[in-house]
């Protein structure tokens, strides 16, 4: 018998982890609206951990009740758009997303009560971020210099998509 077994209540009904999504949908995709991955309300709870989503036209994620965990969002049309109490993101870089005529909007958009500012959303590092100390959220510039100002990803700007690399360089 086990001495430290651990009662799951509510396990992933799905779970994506160690994947690459990228260059999902075409330039006339509404950002708005179209999604690379979209998990519906009525799935159950999902899990995603130590996934890349790049370069897609339109939100790279839209989903209900999903936990995220260690994961990348680069270079994608949209915004990920989290829905559902159960939804949560944590230890994951979201760089240049939803870019705007000013710069880059919103990176993320939690669709219930729960904000950026929550338990339900720390140790990221984002574009657009205010650091938050709580939370050990970050700021990543722009820019694709060092980790002090931006990610030091590999070669994410390749011109051929599907050769971009969002692995991060030794600084």
């Amino acid at each position: 018998t086990a001495t430290n077994a651990q009662t799951i209540t509510n396990p992933a009904k799905i779970v994506i982890a160690k994947s690459h999504v990228v260059g999902s949908g075409n330039a006339s995709d509404d950002a708005a609206n179209a999604s690379a991955v979209y998990i519906g309300q009525n799935g159950g709870s999902a899990l995603i951990y130590n996934t890349v989503f790049h370069s897609n036209y339109g939100m790279p994620l839209n989903a209900y009740n999903t936990v995220n965990v260690n994961n990348t969002f680069g270079l994608n049309a949209g915004k990920v758009q989290l829905n559902g109490e159960g939804s949560e993101m944590h230890n994951s870089a979201l760089w240049r997303n939803n870019k705007t005529a000013s710069g880059y909007g919103a990176q993320v958009y939690f669709g219930y009560a729960a904000a950026t500012g929550s338990t339900k959303f720390t140790y990221n590092s984002y574009t657009g971020a205010t650091a938050n100390d709580t939370y050990h959220l970050t700021a990543l510039a722009d820019v694709n210099f060092n980790i002090g100002e931006g990610p030091n990803f590999v070669d994410p700007e390749n011109a051929d998509v599907e050769a971009r690399s969002f692995d991060i360089k030794p600084s």
